[in-house]
């Protein structure tokens, strides 16, 4: 009984040894779903970041084209601006050119010697007013003319 005794009691370690593994073996398992889970989160977090990363270059590209936009109606705009000073700065010389033209225009109907006869013209024109209109007081009966309001 002896060899049966030491058969039984290496069964019983074997036995003891195979429950020790089967545990093994569950935890093992255990801890390989666990993983499992865990990279298939991860797997999901990556998947989402690379989602937003997408919609993120999306946006770089919409905010790239509209910076560009901005840009060209800028640059138009630089180019409206400098084509209407241009234009500013041509007709800033025309009325300079005109305003000098106009001083001599008035400069000369000052010395025409019609300008001066004029004045004379009004000066005279006032005082036959004044003569008719006293001409006219001393009459019986007014004749109707009314002598012209002179300017000053």
């Amino acid at each position: 009984m002896d060899a049966e005794a030491a058969i039984l009691a290496k069964l019983d370690m074997l036995i003891t040894m195979v429950r020790g593994v089967e545990q093994r073996v569950q935890r093992l398992e255990t801890r390989f779903e666990n993983m499992e889970t865990r990279f298939q989160s991860l797997e999901t977090r990556f998947e989402n970041m690379e989602t937003r990363f997408e919609n993120m270059e999306t946006r770089f590209q919409s905010l790239e084209t509209r910076f560009q936009s901005l840009e060209d109606r800028f640059q138009g705009m630089d180019d409206r601006m400098r084509s209407l000073d241009g234009r500013f700065q041509s007709l800033d010389e025309r009325m300079r050119v005109q305003g000098e033209t106009l001083a001599e225009i008035k400069g000369r109907i000052t010395d025409m010697p019609t300008a001066r006869d004029f004045g004379r013209l009004e000066g005279g024109l006032a005082q036959l007013g004044s003569r008719i209109g006293d001409i006219n007081a001393r009459l019986p009966v007014p004749i109707g003319y009314a002598p012209p309001r002179s300017a000053a």
